[in-house]
């Protein structure tokens, strides 16, 4: 059975693209044949091997998406890579939405560098996707924990910092976010499992490379390589975007808090000089629009009817976008 996301999913998307930003690549996979090979069909896309075409090609499907009417399918022995071949500096951002059916799981990992060959290529972080509705990011030696909702579409945000100012000892940064919520920021020069790695004698230095994103059919089973789950999993509307010379409060939209969440009678909404918030319902219909002057505000909700919405809320510098449940 065919399933489309709901308007909440791209105006949420939409939302996070108003600032001044360059998209570099976007693919929405409607353009292709439904049980077409991806990389065989858009040079743009390749497979670890670099075998387009081959079992590791991901295949185009229609039996979810969240833009009609296709996705990318990840099964098999499916290893679908998008090269950005080895970028050293500037802010970039990589968003899609991700469908982990019944009985799937998926995974996902970013690499400093990739040179088409399994050979010298390092891995930034990993991010696993259980069949139980339980994540982890691997970062930097770390194991981060975090919730994603199984069975349902939901969007990742993954934001790479590459510059690293050397005089300030200030690191390159990265952020990812599932179901629009923070999992966990990091200097984007650590790898998967330290903050160094030892195949590179400059990752001390700070090892800011860019190499590739790969969506892969198989994972270890909570970090024990010994036992593996077959991944099956889909991929919808892939952007990748430069944010480099855009302010560094535009790329990292201000700090918004929304409470209580979920709402019944009121909501309160903390940000530094918000001056207009906007709430839209499931259909992308403006419920409210109201501007202001504040820091502090508080809309009453007993009028919305009970369900999901977003709330936009735009501040002097930045604009960002949250989820709001009205009982």
């Amino acid at each position: 059975m065919k399933k489309l996301i709901s308007f909440f999913l791209l105006m949420f998307a939409a939302i996070s693209f108003t600032f001044a930003q360059s998209v570099i690549f976007s693919d929405n996979f409607d353009s292709y044949t439904v049980g077409s090979h991806l990389a065989e069909s858009n040079p743009a896309w390749t497979t670890w091997s670099n075998t387009p075409g081959s079992a590791q090609d991901g295949v185009i499907s229609d039996e979810h998406y969240t833009s009609p009417s296709n996705s990318l399918y990840i099964s098999g022995e499916n290893d679908q890579i998008y090269p950005f071949n080895n970028i050293t500096s500037g802010r970039y951002r990589v968003t899609f939405n991700m469908f982990v059916p019944e009985g799937g799981a998926a995974y996902c990992n970013v690499m400093h560098h990739w040179q088409d060959t399994a050979v010298s290529n390092q891995w930034a972080f990993a991010c696993y996707f259980y069949p139980d509705g339980t994540g982890i990011l691997k970062a930097g030696g770390d194991t981060i924990h975090f919730p994603y909702p199984f069975n349902a579409w939901f969007p990742v945000v993954l934001d790479m910092d590459l510059d690293y100012d050397h005089e300030q000892q200030q690191p390159s940064m990265a952020h990812m976010a599932v179901n629009y919520s923070h999992v966990h920021t990091w200097p984007f020069n650590y790898g998967e499992n330290s903050p160094y790695d030892i195949d590179e004698q400059y990752w001390n230095q700070g090892h800011n490379y860019l190499g590739a994103i790969d969506f892969y059919s198989s994972m270890s089973e909570y970090g024990n390589y010994n036992n593996v789950i077959t991944c099956s999993y889909y991929i919808d509307d892939f952007v990748v975007s430069d944010y480099t010379g855009v302010s560094v409060n535009e790329y990292n939209p201000t700090e918004v808090s929304i409470y209580p969440n979920p709402a019944t009678n009121y909501v309160q909404i903390s940000a530094d000089q918000i001056q207009r918030v906007e709430i839209f319902n499931m259909l992308g219909q403006r419920v409210f629009d109201q501007s202001y002057d504040d820091s502090q505000v508080a809309i009453p909700t007993a009028g919305l009817t009970s369900g999901t919405y977003a709330v936009s809320v735009t501040t002097r510098d930045a604009r960002t976008t949250k989820k709001l449940i009205i009982r």
